[in-house]
């Protein structure tokens, strides 16, 4: 359950509209809201005594074959950029098309040869 000491001691302002008030998610790990103005996805911020990070997760609807590709973040803060991550590789899977099937010749004959094509 989230504690109001908690949220008091964390490195935003608490005088967010009510609706965009961050959640405590686990103890100092504090979930935004999707920021639906510009179609973002859910912010997350980490408190720490050693400093605060930010992770800012883009709104992923309608994922398709466009989004393949390799990815990598880096953080910053006060101090400045931190050193980015190594790439991964996101590969997204989907459904096969429609299939078809087609024969050849149209009629096949006993002993005779047919062609069967899947596409």
């Amino acid at each position: 359950m989230p504690s109001e000491s908690n949220l008091s001691n964390a490195p935003f302002s608490t005088k967010l509209p009510s609706a965009k008030q961050p959640t405590e998610i686990l103890p100092s790990i504090f979930a935004f809201p999707p920021n639906r103005d510009t179609l973002g996805g859910t912010a997350y911020a980490i408190v720490t005594p050693m400093g605060n990070i930010l992770i800012d997760s883009p709104a992923w609807h309608d994922v398709n074959r466009e989004f393949i590709g390799n990815y990598s973040c880096r953080g910053y803060n006060a101090a400045g950029w931190g050193e980015k991550s190594e790439d991964r590789l996101l590969d997204i899977y989907h459904e096969p098309g429609n299939a078809s099937i087609s024969v050849y010749p149209q009629i096949p004959l006993k002993r005779k040869s047919m062609v069967l094509s899947c596409s």
